[in-house]
This record gives C-alpha cells, sequence and structure tokens, in this order.
C-alpha cells in the first residue's frame, strides 16, 4: 500500500502541476504576458506546441502575439495569441523540412536584410520590440522560407513526379509528335490555349531560366529548364537580332510541367506529422 506521506507528496505534486498548467493556460494565453509580466513567460517549460522533434517555447509565440499587434493588425489579444501560435507551428514544419533540405539562415545574411526604419518605426512601438526583435521574429522566418522554397524547387525527389512527366512529353516530340500539338494538350501553362506559343520577349527582360534557349538555331529544342515553379522545354520560333544585345529579341513556342509547390510540401507534412500543442 501507498503510505500516507507518499500519498500526500503525490496530491501535493499534482496540485502544483495543475496550478501551473492553469497559470500556462489562462495568464499567459488570455494576457499574452503584457507589461512587466511579458517577460515571466520564459518561465513556461513545456512547449506551445511541437513537430518532430522541433519545438516552440511559449516565450516565441507571447512574442509573436505582441508582433502581430503591432504589425498584423490584430486588435484582441486573445486573437492575437491563437494565430501567433498558428504561424509558429507553420514555422516549426518550415524548420523541420528545412532541417532535411540542409537550408539556413546565416547572421551575416539577417543582419543584411535590408529594413526600412521609418517604415517599420510605428509597429516597433507598438510591439515594444527592437530591431533585433523584427530580424528574429519577421525576417528570420521569411528568409528560411524563401530559401527552404527554393531549395524543394530544385530537388530532385520532391520533383521527381514533375520530372518524370516532362521527361514523357520529350518523348512525344522525340516520336514525332509536333511541338505545338504537345504544348496544346499537355502544357500545365496558359499559353497551352495559343499552342504553346509564349509571344516575342526581348533579350533585356528574359527570364535568367530562359537564357540558355536563346543559344538554340530555330527549330530546335531546348533541354529541359528550370524555372522556380515549373520544368520548361523550348523551341526558338525566330530570332529578331539587334546591333543593341539588349534590344534583339526571340520568340519562342513552349511546354510546361509545374513543379510541386512549396505549400503542398507543408501541407503534407502537415498530414503525416500532426503537431502537438499545449493549447486549448
Amino acid at each position: 500500500m501507498i503510505s500516507r506521506h507518499l500519498r500526500g507528496g503525490l496530491l501535493a505534486a499534482v496540485t502544483v502541476f495543475f496550478c501551473y498548467v492553469v497559470f500556462c493556460q489562462f495568464f499567459f494565453i488570455t494576457h499574452a504576458a503584457n507589461g512587466i509580466f511579458r517577460p515571466l513567460s520564459s518561465l513556461v517549460i513545456i512547449p506551445a506546441a511541437k513537430v518532430q522533434n522541433k519545438s516552440m517555447s511559449y516565450r516565441y509565440v507571447v512574442e509573436m502575439a505582441h508582433g502581430l499587434e503591432g504589425f498584423g493588425g490584430a486588435t484582441e489579444r486573445k486573437d492575437a495569441f491563437d494565430r501567433a501560435l498558428a504561424l509558429s507551428v507553420y514555422r516549426l514544419y518550415i524548420e523541420a523540412l528545412a532541417d532535411e533540405l540542409d537550408v539556413k539562415v546565416s547572421k551575416d545574411e539577417l543582419v543584411a536584410y535590408p529594413i526600412d526604419q521609418a517604415v517599420i518605426a510605428p509597429g516597433l512601438e507598438l510591439a515594444n520590440w527592437k530591431e533585433s526583435d523584427y530580424r528574429e521574429f519577421i525576417v528570420e522566418p521569411l528568409l528560411l522560407a524563401q530559401k527552404t522554397e527554393a531549395a524543394v524547387s530544385g530537388n530532385p525527389v520532391y520533383q521527381a513526379e514533375a520530372l518524370e512527366t516532362m521527361e514523357s512529353l520529350r518523348r512525344k516530340i522525340a516520336q514525332g509528335m509536333p511541338f505545338a500539338d504537345v504544348a496544346e494538350g499537355f502544357s500545365q501553362d496558359p499559353s497551352a490555349l495559343s499552342r504553346g506559343d509564349l509571344g516575342v520577349m526581348s533579350m533585356g527582360t528574359l527570364m535568367s531560366w530562359l537564357q540558355p534557349a536563346t543559344t538554340l538555331a530555330p527549330g530546335d529544342i531546348s533541354e529541359i529548364l528550370h524555372a522556380p515553379n515549373a520544368y520548361w522545354t523550348v523551341t526558338l520560333i525566330e530570332y529578331f537580332p539587334s546591333e543593341v544585345a539588349e534590344q534583339a529579341a526571340v520568340h519562342f513556342r513552349g511546354i510546361a510541367v509545374k513543379k510541386k509547390s512549396f505549400g503542398a510540401v507543408i501541407g503534407d507534412a502537415m498530414a503525416e506529422n500532426p503537431a502537438w500543442v499545449f493549447v486549448w
């Protein structure tokens, strides 16, 4: 049998834990630790949310809530906290994906990011933040998301299906199907409505991913080109030379296959690994 002293100790421990949970849930969530109590949010040792091996502290969510009041137009404290919690969970999924793809944001990148002080000053005052807080809670997640999105776009594992689709379309052309027919029937770009005609484009405004195709001879077909959101194969219809290189023009027909988007990858991760959230 459990001794009287042990029962008393267990009851006291349960009572303390219950009070601690009430403290975390009511005080910090309802009031978001405003004023002199705001730093005390760091005392909440239970994470606000967890995704796989990634966790988010209450302090982070509380600071994000204040940031949303200053920069995101949130007027109700509880609404600001709920939105901050949702953003924090989303960041955990991005961080997990960034780790998988070995993506990081360096201190130099964070410090070098341009900020218009006049624009952010009112928000800093409302959030009671310093510029370093803005870089930590706003700029760093933004840069991490941008770099991770770029890594997903170029990752052969996540883009295997799109790449195989493009290879199958190129095989149709190699087997004799007219380029324009393939573009009209299978391209995932709006230009499919015009049989892949991309129009005449100035060399000075040409997208960087399309630049390699400028060396084609009329009628030649490019290798697979990697645009940020799609794979492309193009054929040169006509080249319009000019004494000024940037004023020369090219006329392409193209076929596009959309890449798996960053949002879709994160959505899959959310479905496969639901977040554990210690908030009700």
